[in-house]
């Protein structure tokens, strides 16, 4: 378990040296596609939210639950509607709360937690060990826009 909590804590930490110097105005800078840095930071609190309830689901055994049918696409504009616009702090607010909930329900997995397997909605079967990695690679794959936008 260690490995994975060293992965989210590492992918946390480079997020938030490249975020923590932008000002307000730096976060409406275009990042990717038509995203804004202040909505791709959006979109990583919410998917890491959403993440983590499929985690959840299919840790209790109640895949059932999740659905069956998917529109990513639609599904991340409703959550960024959702949230609204948020300010500078209030989003590493949500960053900091939203992996603090990971860490600590990351915790009280054991091994056969971490293994066991269900269906993500937007990217198919798999067990809840790679769904947590796959929270540090989204949030690395982002990280990449924001860098891009800022020149770096």
């Amino acid at each position: 378990m260690s490995p994975l909590l060293d992965r989210l804590n590492k992918s946390r930490a480079r997020l938030l040296a490249v975020i923590e110097p932008l000002t307000e105005s730096d976060l409406d800078r275009p990042a990717a596609g038509d995203w804004t840095i202040r909505q791709i930071l959006s979109h990583l609190v919410a998917s890491e939210e959403d993440h983590r309830r499929v985690i959840e689901v299919i840790v209790q055994g109640e895949t059932e639950r999740l659905p069956r049918e998917f529109a990513l696409d639609a599904h991340n504009a409703r959550r960024l509607e959702e949230l609204g616009r948020l300010s500078r702090e209030a989003l590493l607010a949500a960053l900091t709360e939203q992996r603090a909930q990971t860490v600590k329900f990351l915790e009280s997995l054991d091994e056969v937690a971490l293994e066991r397997r269900g269906p993500h909605p937007a990217l198919g079967e798999m067990s809840v060990g790679d769904i947590l990695r796959i929270i540090a690679l989204h949030e690395g794959q982002h990280l990449r826009d924001i860098q891009a936008a800022q020149g770096l």
